[in-house]
């Protein structure tokens, strides 16, 4: 019997290492092709995803809505400085703001995006704005 258990557990070792080494191999490989495929990912192309994923509309409103346009006006800058098609003309990531800040639960950006939208309109139209202007004084009013 003990030459029985001796048998077993050499068996169970022997399988043990070898998915262990196959393990191994596969994380490597999965290791090296993920960090392929982000050396070769295009760096617009990454501009342009944080961009989408700013301007999405959120689940639930910012609770810190200077935060938020930080984070949201970092994102632009970026994706224009790598030539987003979306940041180059101010009436396309105006909308894509105002999409965003006229969310549920955030009433009074809603009422200020509508009276900047209003009161600027024809600066948006002719590419006139920038993306921070008075956008971070409304931040800090609501803070």
């Amino acid at each position: 019997m003990a030459a029985d258990g001796q048998l077993m557990w050499n068996y169970d070792q022997d399988r043990y290492e070898t998915k262990y080494h196959r393990w191994e191999w596969e994380d490597t490989a999965i290791r090296e092709l993920k960090d392929g495929v982000l050396d070769t990912v295009s760096s617009d192309l990454l501009a342009r995803a944080r961009y989408k994923k700013a301007t999405q509309v959120p689940a639930n409103p910012p609770r810190h809505m200077e935060r938020w346009l930080m984070e949201w006006e970092s994102a632009v800058i970026e994706a224009k400085a790598q030539g987003v098609p979306e940041t180059e003309c101010s009436i396309t990531w105006w909308d894509d703001f105002e999409r965003v800040i006229r969310a549920p639960g955030i009433p009074s950006w809603t009422s200020f995006a509508q009276a900047f939208g209003i009161l600027n309109s024809d600066r948006i139209d002719n590419n006139e704005i920038s993306f921070g202007e008075k956008l971070k004084k409304k931040a800090k009013t609501e803070v």
